[in-house]
């Protein structure tokens, strides 16, 4: 309501009319009219902000047409307002006792809430309990089944019927393919078990944590209404205490006190609305309308302190409002306001004084120099485009003529000059290097009319790291040698002798490259001298943990070496040892035929000697042993015939036999040499130069069968590694090479780089650069077993098990193929970029390109070797990082990646149940057990850790090169680096510990 009043008003009492209809003392229904008389104090109009406080109205009352009018005097008395149609009016202590109970029934409501989550909460504990108690059960019998299949695996005779007590409780007797194949089946549905109840307790853990913070949150806003109860009590004391105060005054200056009490409660609403309104666009991110909503809530005389000239208006104006505004109003999880709030508090509390040579940005107008404040504001958050929208309408206004009228010609230029350069810095960290190039010439340009150094200096660095953007080195080197004349201080100069080092190493310039780094780290040293001496024992301090953790972990691991040769070590020992058994052979031999030459030559003589008797002799028969064995009597003749038909074959047999010993003898002699000429090139490759060679070796690839007992069975246990083009097959237990596996030429081509490997039972899998996939039989290792073509790019993950080998490559493509003969069975698109990773099972396989997962089920043939058709039976994705390392049991797939990160994914919905950091980089292997993740990578370490909780539970620390393969089974895990250190960790001594 307004009134035409007196120009000069005073402070005075003005007096008041009011006017309304209100139900008459009778029960007729009759409405009677009151005309009430009253007055006001006055500081200035009679209504002031249109708002009008009527007191002596009766409480709990219904009034209509309410109407006034107020006495001028000069006027008189005006007209009445248009009436109110109905107003009921309540008792002041029946609203504040009604808005009291809404506090008490809200605080109420909450503590009934926080009562039911924690109700919730207390009963996930026993329900996880249970699950645990299940998986543990479930657990041991999976130990048992998989003991039991070994035994039955081991089984040598075929037909004999095997007895077994864990199909059915009871020991019954099956034949051996079908008891492997109901152990297996067992095996499968508890490895399902074990993954349901991880998972059931993983969401149990979840949920236990949604519920926490929900009471959390409820507590939170438990205690905000409780504070507010309590200002609202302290309010109604309040009130109260100045109704006291007051009652004592004239009428008029109670009415004027509770008037300014309610203006000030007013005010102070209108600041709580302003401040919550900024909070909201500051989510939404319309900083525009920000700025001027803050700005409004400075005062007149608080307003200069944006300009950066007193640090103490800064602290009791625009940073002590933010302060507050931001404990009380904005949501601290909303990361753009927080981030608003933050910088624009250290804008105005820290980057107050003006640095020596900046443009004088206080002699913009007001407006400008807060679009300038502003769009810096924006820049430094990371909204650029925001920042050059405000600089650009600057630059706009800025080429209008009358817009540097009554400045100074030099301040004009140095302002143009700074906001060009504003500009190309926003448009250079937006990739408009061209653009960013213009700007920062007019910002030369400027600056050399009027001799500006500091912007010459900055107009030479940006047009270097414009050129650097572009790639011309050459460019950028001559405007960053001119900018280090100009240039006085060490940090611009360190930027700028990086740069520098940047274009000499892209032009070939290594010499000066070097000369600038070292430049560098002298400057950079000059600048923490202070400081060095604490940073160096906090560094040895660190070492010295670090080794002192190393060695104690050290003793709790078994260590072997793998044993260094070269593949044509191995193969000129593997030679020598031939040659060896050769010339024993041929001794063996050679010795037998002089024994049987000795033997013709008696054998000779007495013939000879029984001749001559016999020629001699006058008797018609005579007595001879050389015819039947035995002493018989023979006529004369019969025996001369016999006898010199006899040794002119024993002589026949003697020259043979002395031709055999003359060619056994050359043989020996040729054998030695050979042996010989063996040693010495053994000898050679035995030389201290080949053996620190050797002693340098660090594989490409490892190995382990996954499904042996880790070195600690009955029978020989391997690793096969890779360098180059040779695959070595180790001891798992002592470390001794027992084989190099090469391909020759023909087979294999010249460029048979191993990029991919596997080891599986008694075969070798290996994929090479030159697309080829080979197999090769440890049994046969003289040759490889296949050779597969079909790829048309490298091989980068091969997989596989005794029926199938599945490999996949840069090519994008997976093939199957046959693990006896080596035919390509199936091929499988799908991929759109390279392979990283395959695992093979006995009816699927899943496969890992980048940040995708694909899980296919192989659906076999009725024919031993056949793929009728390959199904794509999820597909999966990561959030962040790159799938290197899987683990699938049907139901869930476990997932290592390129940042460290455990990853449990449930197949069925594609949801991520549990992901943890485990490793400080790359995982390279992994191996899971019941609840237990097994993992190595480049950061040299092993680590166990808990896939229900995520926590990690050990650390094996002790190699000194990534690692390539692990194998885990009980509570034992070996693993192998790229250096060739086997370490074999005994991690649980008991299963009560583990339980």
């Amino acid at each position: 309501v307004r009134w035409e009043v007196d120009d000069n008003i005073k402070p005075t009492i003005v007096d008041y009319e009011v006017r309304y209809t209100r139900p008459s003392g009778d029960d007729d229904g009759q409405h009677e009219q009151v005309t009430l008389r009253l007055s006001r104090w006055c500081l200035g109009e009679p209504v002031p902000d249109g708002k009008f406080v009527i007191g002596q109205l009766e409480t709990c009352a219904e009034h209509r047409g309410i109407s006034m009018r107020c006495l001028s005097s000069s006027r008189g008395w005006s007209d009445f307002c248009a009436p109110i149609e109905c107003v009921t009016t309540l008792s002041k202590d029946d609203e504040y006792q009604t808005r009291r109970g809404q506090f008490m029934y809200r605080i109420g409501y909450i503590k009934e809430s926080i009562k039911r989550l924690e109700q919730a909460r207390e009963s996930i504990p026993a329900k996880q309990l249970s699950l645990a108690t299940d998986m543990k059960k479930t657990e041991k019998r999976l130990h048992a089944l998989t003991d039991e299949i070994e035994r039955v695996s081991k089984w040598a005779e075929e037909g004999q019927k095997i007895p077994c007590d864990l199909i059915h409780g009871s020991s019954q007797f099956f034949s051996k393919k079908l008891l492997l194949q109901r152990l297996e089946q067992e095996r499968v549905k508890c490895q399902e078990s074990i993954a349901r109840d991880r998972v059931g307790i993983i969401r149990l853990h979840k949920e236990s944590e949604i519920f926490a913070d929900e009471i959390e949150k409820n507590r939170s806003v438990l205690n905000e209404r409780k504070a507010a109860l309590l200002l609202f009590d302290r309010h109604l004391a309040t009130l109260v205490k100045v109704r006291n105060t007051v009652s004592k005054q004239p009428t008029e200056l109670k009415r004027y006190y509770m008037a300014l009490w309610r203006s000030r409660r007013l005010e102070r609403r209108q600041n709580r609305t302003v401040l919550r309104s900024v909070a909201a666009l500051s989510r939404r991110r319309v900083f525009e309308k920000v700025w001027p909503k803050l700005c409004a809530l400075i005062s007149v005389e608080e307003r200069p302190m944006l300009s950066g000239r007193n640090l103490d208006s800064a602290v009791r104006g625009v940073g002590d409002r933010l302060l507050r505004s931001a404990e009380r109003f904005v949501d601290q999880s909303v990361v753009a306001t927080g981030k608003l709030m933050a910088e624009l508090h250290d804008f105005t509390r820290d980057n107050c004084a003006v640095r020596e040579g900046s443009a004088p940005l206080n002699l913009l107008p007001t407006v400008d120099r807060e679009s300038v404040a502003k769009a810096s504001l924006l820049f430094s958050s990371g909204l650029s485009e925001s920042a050059l929208r405000l600089l650009s309408d600057l630059l706009s206004k800025m080429a209008s003529p009358s817009y540097f009228d009554g400045m100074e010609q030099s301040a004009a230029i140095h302002l143009h000059a700074e906001v060009n350069g504003k500009v190309a810095e926003v448009h250079l960290h937006l990739g408009s290097v061209e653009v960013a190039i213009v700007y920062f010439g007019r910002q030369l340009e400027l600056a050399n009319e009027m001799s500006l150094r500091c912007q010459r200096a900055a107009a030479f660095v940006g047009l270097g790291k414009c050129y650097i953007e572009k790639g011309d080195f050459k460019y950028a080197e001559s405007f960053l040698e001119k900018s280090l004349d100009v240039i006085a201080d060490d940090a611009s100069k360190i930027e700028v002798y990086s740069n520098l080092q940047i274009c000499c190493e892209s032009l070939g310039r290594q010499q000066k490259a070097a000369e600038l780094e070292h430049k560098i780290k002298q400057m950079n040293m000059s600048s923490w001298d202070t400081s060095r001496p604490n940073v160096e024992k906090a560094r040895s301090d660190l070492l010295a943990m670090q080794q002192r953790l190393v060695d104690v972990t050290n003793e709790e691991a078994k260590l072997t070496t793998l044993e260094v040769k070269s593949a044509k070590l191995v193969k000129l020992q593997c030679r020598l040892n031939d040659k060896k058994e050769e010339i024993d052979d041929i001794a063996h031999t050679l010795q037998e035929l002089t024994a049987l030459s000795h033997e013709l030559e008696s054998v000779i003589q007495e013939l000879e000697r029984e001749i001559k008797n016999a020629t001699m002799s006058k008797k018609k028969r005579v007595m001879s042993r050389l015819i039947q064995g035995t002493s018989q009597d023979v006529r004369t003749s019969e025996l001369l015939l016999r006898h010199r038909e006899k040794l002119k074959q024993v002589r026949t047999q003697l020259d043979d036999c002395m031709a055999d010993v003359f060619d056994h003898e050359m043989k020996l002699h040729n054998a030695k040499d050979d042996l010989r000429s063996l040693e010495e090139d053994i000898q050679l490759e035995q030389s201290p130069l080949m053996v620190r060679v050797l002693n340098r070796r660090e594989y490409g690839n490892m190995s382990m069968d996954t499904n042996v007992a880790t070195g600690h069975g009955d029978g020989d246990d391997y690793i096969v590694s890779s360098e180059g083009s040779a695959v070595y097959v180790h001891s798992l237990i002592s470390g001794q090479l027992t084989n190099v596996l090469l391909g020759n030429e023909r087979q294999c081509g010249s460029a048979c780089v191993v990029t991919a490997l596997c080891y599986q039972g008694n075969r070798v899998y290996m994929g090479t650069r030159n697309h080829l996939v080979v197999s090769w039989d440890l049994s046969k290792p003289d040759a490889p077993a296949f050779v597969g073509k079909g790829h048309e790019a490298a091989v980068t993950s091969i997989s596989g098990d005794d029926k199938k080998v599945i490999s996949g490559g840069a090519d994008k493509l997976i093939l199957i193929w046959n693990a006896v003969s080596g035919n390509l069975l199936y091929r499988v698109p799908g991929h759109s970029r390279g392979i990283h990773h395959i695992r093979v099972g006995p009816d699927w396989f899943v496969s890992a390109s980048y940040g995708n997962i694909f899980v296919w089920d192989v659906v076999s043939g009725d024919s031993l070797g056949v793929v009728n058709r390959v199904d794509c039976k999820s597909r999966l994705s990561l959030d962040s990082g790159d799938a290197t390392a899987l683990h699938y049991n049907k139901l869930e797939l476990v997932c290592g990646d390129s940042i460290g990160k455990v990853s449990t994914m449930w197949i069925e919905s594609g949801e991520i149940v549990q992901s943890s950091q485990v490793h400080e980089g790359k995982i390279t292997c992994l191996e899971v057990s019941s609840t237990w993740a097994i993992t190595a990578g480049v950061d040299m370490t092993v680590r166990v850790s808990d896939l229900v909780r995520g926590d990690t539970l050990y650390v094996l620390r002790g190699h000194s090169r990534p690692i390539l393969a692990i194998s885990f089974k009980r509570y034992t895990v070996v693993s192998a680096s790229k250096n060739g250190d086997i370490r074999t960790w005994k991690i649980q001594s008991s299963e009560e510990d583990a339980t």
